[in-house]
């Protein structure tokens, strides 16, 4: 865990950190609703914040799976940045807040929390810039492919529609050289 509530200087940086609320179901759900003023918002002291950047939950429902596999299964968070608090977050309970490093207010900074939340850690994403390596070459990505093999067309297939076109043409022709 980290006790830091600074932001991440890159870009392409993720991070969540957890907090707690001390606010009964009801009156937590009063505070996680976006509408007007978000009291979640300024209770983090980030105005502008982005409701995608928020997740809110009771730790009940995840009473089966836990808060540490959710982070690092669910969200990908580093399992070496996370373990060290497993017994910490095997003991939060009531809400929580997840705050996502996505769509962070710009020229913010910092997170101020203040109470109802109480920050819980900061966990990390695995940061690497290894390129991918490359697919293995396939028959399809060779060259040309060739196509089934069939029998040859027979040309005499074709003959006959054509001369019986043609000699309807023909008719057609002297029909309306006549009637002209």
């Amino acid at each position: 865990m980290s006790h830091d509530l600074t932001l991440p200087d890159r870009d392409d940086a993720r991070a969540i950190w957890v907090f707690t609320a001390a606010l009964d179901a009801p009156a937590f759900a009063a505070f996680a609703k976006v509408a007007g003023t978000w009291p979640l918002a300024e209770a983090l002291g980030l105005e502008g914040l982005s409701p995608a950047s928020v997740e809110t939950f009771l730790a009940d429902d995840l009473e089966e799976y836990g808060l540490e596999r959710y982070l690092t299964e669910a969200h990908g968070m580093d399992p070496a940045s996370v373990a060290p608090d497993a017994d910490r977050l095997a003991a939060v309970t009531g809400p929580v807040v997840l705050l996502f490093s996505r769509g962070l207010p710009d020229g913010a900074t910092r997170i101020d929390p203040v109470p109802p939340l109480a920050f819980v850690g900061r966990y990390d994403a695995p940061y690497s810039l290894a390129p991918a390596a490359p697919n293995a070459p396939r028959e399809s990505t060779r060259g040309h492919l060739s196509g089934p093999a069939g029998p040859d067309p027979d040309p005499g297939l074709m003959r006959r529609p054509l001369l019986i076109t043609l000699g309807m043409l023909v008719v057609l022709a002297v029909l309306v050289l006549a009637l002209a």
